[in-house]
């Protein structure tokens, strides 16, 4: 029961971190980051300023479940999803630039399409004011639209429309606002790994503190 308890507030969290922005996610690891450190420090503090065999093993029994419990959810916020980008080129050389969660969470959907509010995206290189896009199924023309374009033909997702996955590869499109051929062009960015600025943190503060503690407990 508890280790179903804990996938479940597990997974509750990752789906919560895939809604925010990829700058938001980054700002909530240095958070925990810096908190863990505080943490870390506290418990070298409290283990040094001890001497006796029965107080630190008392205090390391007590701290146990609040480290694990820490550890279990920091995991989360250490993933951030993997992003997906976007290059809608039109033949008239406009060039339309996103990044996307390759599976991300829709904002509205039906069985025809689906809606991501609020996109950041970029016209030949100069930031736009954020939109909705709209990603259609093949049996509405597929493809993605916004104010500024409609790129038609193919569906450019698998899965359903409530739980879309992002398809990866070059695909001939034709964007109707301006009646010309385009291209769609969809690349996954570099795998996302926990930083390893973070995974050293981590490591080194339970190694240091399990360390003081240890050393107290021998002498």
């Amino acid at each position: 029961m508890r280790y179903q308890l804990r996938l479940f507030f597990s997974d509750a969290i990752c789906n919560f971190l895939h809604s925010l922005s990829k700058d938001l996610r980054k700002s909530l690891v240095k958070t925990l980051v810096f908190f863990w450190q505080r943490t870390c420090m506290r418990i070298l503090a409290i283990s040094n300023s001890l001497t006796t065999r029965i107080t630190v093993k008392k205090l390391f029994v007590k701290l146990l479940p609040s480290i694990f419990a820490l550890t279990l959810c920091s995991s989360p916020f250490l993933y951030a999803g993997t992003i997906d980008n976007f290059t809608l080129t039109e033949n008239n050389s406009d060039v339309f630039t996103f990044s996307l969660d390759s599976s991300p969470v829709v904002s509205t959907s039906n069985g025809g399409y689906f809606s991501i509010k609020n996109v950041a995206y970029d016209l030949n290189g100069v930031a736009q004011t954020p939109e909705t896009f709209y990603f259609y199924t093949a049996g509405l023309g597929g493809g993605v639209s916004s104010s500024e374009f409609n790129f038609g033909n193919p569906q450019l997702f698998s899965g359903s429309t409530s739980a879309p996955t992002f398809l990866t590869g070059v695909f001939a499109s034709y964007d109707f606002v301006v009646s010309a051929p385009a291209t769609v062009t969809i690349t996954p960015a570099t795998s996302p790994v926990p930083e390893p600025s973070s995974i050293i943190l981590f490591g080194t503060g339970i190694l240091g503190a399990a360390g003081a503690l240890k050393r107290n407990l021998r002498s």
